[in-house]
């Protein structure tokens, strides 16, 4: 389905800028870039399972 091919490719895109930007945060290894390493887990996390569940066929995108 096209519909889904999109969805794929934006939340694979999306992980990938988020892995980007939290090796970064990660690398700057400061006290107070922790909560902005934790949010940007917790978006990345929510992506990777939002991928898993389009891929099984669990949830349906709406129209985009």
């Amino acid at each position: 389905m096209e519909g889904l091919d999109w969805w794929e490719s934006a939340l694979e895109s999306a992980i990938q800028k988020l892995a980007d930007n939290l090796r970064v945060v990660v690398l700057l290894d400061r006290e107070e870039s922790f909560r902005h390493a934790l949010a940007l887990f917790r978006d990345f996390r929510n992506a990777v399972e939002a991928l898993v569940l389009l891929r099984k066929g669990w949830i349906m995108p709406l129209k985009r």
